[in-house]
């Protein structure tokens, strides 16, 4: 969600802040693990890790991560 707007209904996991490689995804709403913050200039990332898949690892843009339970 962003702005109230369901921007994309699965959200992608990043191998690098490049963005050129899908490691994996979890659909709008999926509690996922926080293992890094990275903090930059333009937007920002969070590494998570989606729990009951030891495989999908990555970056998350910023905007696509939120700290609320989703309804």
């Amino acid at each position: 969600m962003w702005r109230g707007e369901l921007i994309q209904p699965e959200v992608l996991v990043y191998d690098s802040h490049l963005r050129q490689s899908v490691t994996g995804g979890a659909p709008h709403g999926t509690e996922v693990e926080i293992v890094l913050y990275q903090e930059n200039p333009v937007l920002d990332y969070y590494m998570v890790h989606i729990p009951g898949s030891p495989a999908q690892q990555g970056w998350v843009p910023e905007p696509f991560i939120s700290f609320e339970a989703v309804t």
